[in-house]
């Protein structure tokens, strides 16, 4: 760890190779094409310790189709399991009887939806084994008959060794219905009970007496803001009767529970329960308002008793800023370490986590979060157990973009900041059309370094964006970062990514903004960003310029430098386009007409943004040119007096000029040097690389090398047709590279 952030040290090798096997599944399992299932190859027996890695990276990768794999774990003697979360799976209970041998310990089935009363029978043949089983949703305890919404009365759990039992989101609100006393009377060991989000009753408390050992109680949201003080009181005095209790959760995640007498209420709660040390009552009114005269504690009904952990998130009249809180640790929104507690204990309560999240998101706005290490691991943990809830993820986000750009980025290791780009996209893919949550991960993005932390997820990011750039938007500053962000990662691919983003409609989405523009007669920054953002996915990529060309892009071309001549950067970031299409043979005589001929030539004339107008003007002729006279177009303006402007405009340029162009390739350049019949054109190439190489011997004197170029100008210098400037030119090229090659490296030189 460095200042709490963790190393930036890969993952163990164990577990890139669980990883990559639960990808490919089919390295170790093979398909049983009569059941659909994969079961394990012939000779392989899978080691204990990556058993369970192994089933929850299964799980993680494509939860729907994980009940394909169970058949892997079904043989004990090859594969052993302990420890199973199965969160969201479509598992069914044939498939969960798979596992009826296995030494199961910890038992997850929240939302598994096909599970029914049936798998409470394989459940129960883990229990010599079994001590902890999680549970949510209805299907289980359910009649199976659809025309009955009651609860199944032989759905009982025969674990007498179980010691933890979590079961959400059920209602056992009829007093007389049995189930739940006769459910909790088979579990004689059980010490944690959650019920968090069950439809109780006062009187079902009564049945957690027959639970002896119990220390831990969670009746999170069983008490209800419209329900009368005697039935909330009611339900606490019957918790009174635990008297073993040290944990107790009775918070409430939704609107705040009012008790007319919170002093008291609290007060008699407490003393009933001696060995109470840890106790929520987040989102009551419980903690009572603040009593200034008691000096020892300011909460009056705790009776000056200390506590390990105490819940005020969301109480009336803000307890969680008062002086001598009475508890190790609070939860709240009074301090960052209030407010991180609430984020990492609330996990599994989407209400409450997202409150908590909120006010994290306020304190990042202020600048006061000091511990954003553990504030990014709690908001990754949050937004990873609630993808489908758009408050978390929104609010989540809000955050990440704080931690992305704050002054503590540096220390993101690379896998968090995998997490949380892949993360920013569940949201964004999720809940498109939230504004907040585009708007939260475009930002979030736009803080990365494209060619080290985005390239892994390419083709992904570039799909997000390009749906949102689809959508109509009230305002611009959505589809400003979008094209942004775009343009940024067409920078730093290759020829194969680029050919990728024009086959999800970079090029028609391009195009689309720029008609809008041209509609309303706007010329502003998405219009530049949109005709650079071409350029750049253009570049060595034929078929994009192909579909430039089928796309009417030509058109808008025309359009835009009728209405805005005068906009250089918008005039440069065009006529680069014009170049890579130039640059493609088969296209060329898509540009060979009169009207494009003409406006070609004009530009050589521009001084607009330095020569980079009349330099890719000029580029875009030679290219034209390079076709011969034959496929010159018959109209004016003719071949010769292009030519000849193409030569005053070359001479006027300054050999010194900084440029705003990115060459990753010269082999478009190079390719015109064997034009003898043109030399316009070989005068056009090598004034392009004695520029580049004189003003970047950095960038460019090692790639003209690396291509070959070096030989292939030699051919030209040494050749009786070339002109005098051609050949003085080439001169300046071999001597620029000579002189890169004798500069010193910066460490070998002396400190003097």
């Amino acid at each position: 760890m460095t200042n709490g952030w963790p190393d930036n040290s890969p993952d163990r090798l164990e577990d890139i190779c669980v990883q990559f096997c639960a990808t490919n599944i089919e390295t170790f399992a093979a398909k049983n094409e009569t059941s659909g299932q994969y079961d394990l190859q012939e000779g392989i027996t899978l080691p204990k310790s990556i058993c369970d890695k192994l089933l929850k990276a299964l799980v993680d990768i494509k939860p729907s189709t994980v009940h394909e794999n169970f058949t892997i774990f079904s043989d004990t003697a090859r594969s052993q399991l302990s420890s199973i979360c199965l969160r969201k799976s479509r598992i069914n209970d044939k498939c969960l009887k798979l596992l009826e041998n296995q030494p199961i310990v910890d038992l997850e089935l929240s939302n598994c939806q096909e599970l029914t009363r049936e798998s409470l029978k394989t459940i129960n043949k883990f229990q010599r084994t079994l001590k902890s089983v999680r549970i949510e949703g209805r299907s289980l305890f359910y009649n199976c008959d659809e025309n009955t919404n009651a609860l199944d009365e032989s759905a009982v759990l025969e674990c007498p060794n179980l010691r933890t039992l979590c079961i959400q989101d059920y209602d056992f609100n009829n007093p007389d219905d049995l189930v739940l006393s006769t459910f909790l009377l088979t579990l004689p060991r059980l010490t944690h009970l959650d019920l968090s989000n069950c439809g109780l009753c006062a009187e079902h408390v009564t049945s957690f007496q027959s639970l002896p050992q119990l220390r831990s109680l969670n009746l999170s949201n069983i008490m209800k803001e419209d329900g009368s003080d005697t039935e909330n009181k009611q339900l606490l005095t019957h918790i009174g009767q635990l008297k073993s209790l040290r944990h107790l959760d009775i918070s409430v995640a939704d609107d705040p529970v009012k008790f007319l007498q919170p002093d008291k209420t609290l007060s008699d709660l407490v003393s009933a329960l001696p060995q109470l040390v840890s106790l929520d009552i987040s989102g009551t009114n419980l903690p009572g308002y603040e009593n200034a005269e008691e000096e020892e504690c300011c909460i009056v009904g705790l009776n000056g008793r200390q506590f390990k952990f105490l819940g005020l998130l969301d109480c009336l009249h803000d307890p969680c800023f008062r002086e001598n809180l009475p508890a190790e640790q609070v939860t709240g929104h009074g301090t960052e370490d209030q407010v991180l507690l609430s984020v990492q204990r609330y996990q599994d309560r989407s209400v409450m986590l997202c409150s908590a999240l909120n006010k994290l998101f306020h304190l990042f706005q202020a600048g006061v979060v000091s511990d954003q290490c553990k504030a990014l691991e709690c908001l990754l943990e949050g937004m990873q157990r609630h993808p489908a809830d758009p408050h978390v993820q929104i609010s989540g986000s809000a955050s990440l973009f704080y931690i992305a750009k704050g002054d503590q980025k540096e220390n993101l290791t690379q896998k968090q900041k995998r997490k949380v780009i892949d993360l920013v996209l569940d949201g964004m893919e999720a809940f498109s059309s939230e504004k907040k949550m585009m708007r939260n991960g475009c930002l979030t993005l736009c803080y990365f370094n494209v060619s080290q932390d985005v390239l892994y997820c390419y083709s992904r990011i570039s799909r997000v964006l390009l749906d949102m750039l689809k959508v109509e938007q009230e305002d611009d500053f959505i589809h400003r970062i979008g094209i942004y962000l775009l343009n940024c990662l067409a920078c730093q691919v290759n020829k194969q990514q680029k050919a990728l983003v024009g086959k999800l409609g970079a090029i028609d989405t391009m195009l689309m903004i720029i008609k809008k523009k041209l509609d309303k007669e706007e010329c502003d920054d998405m219009m530049e960003v949109a005709w650079s953002s071409m350029w750049n996915i253009t570049d060595e990529t034929a078929e994009n310029c192909k579909r430039f060309i089928n796309c009417d892009g030509m058109l808008l071309f025309l359009r835009c430098l009728k209405m805005f001549k005068d906009r250089g950067e918008l005039l440069r970031n065009m006529m680069g386009l014009m170049g890579n299409i130039a640059e493609v043979k088969d296209l060329r005589h898509q540009l060979m007409n009169s009207s494009y001929i003409t406006v070609f030539s004009d530009l050589l004339d521009s001084t607009s943004d330095g020569i980079e107008v009349s330099y890719n003007a000029a580029g875009v002729l030679a290219h034209l040119a390079s076709d011969g006279p034959d496929r010159w177009c018959k109209d004016k303006p003719s071949r010769e007096d292009v030519l000849s402007r193409l030569t005053r405009a070359i001479k006027r340029w300054d050999i010194t000029s900084k440029r705003n162009i990115n060459y990753r390739s010269f082999e478009p350049i190079l390719r015109l040097l064997v034009h003898f019949d043109t030399p316009e054109v070989q005068l056009w190439a090598v004034w392009a690389l004695c520029n580049l190489t004189k003003v970047y011997p950095e960038k460019y004197c090692e790639l003209l090398e690396n291509e070959g170029g070096i030989p292939r100008l030699s051919v030209v210098l040494n050749d009786p047709r070339s002109q005098q400037d051609i050949k003085e030119l080439i001169t300046s090229i071999l001597q620029n590279l000579q002189a890169f090659k004798e500069k010193p490296d910066e460490e070998d030189m002396d400190n003097t």
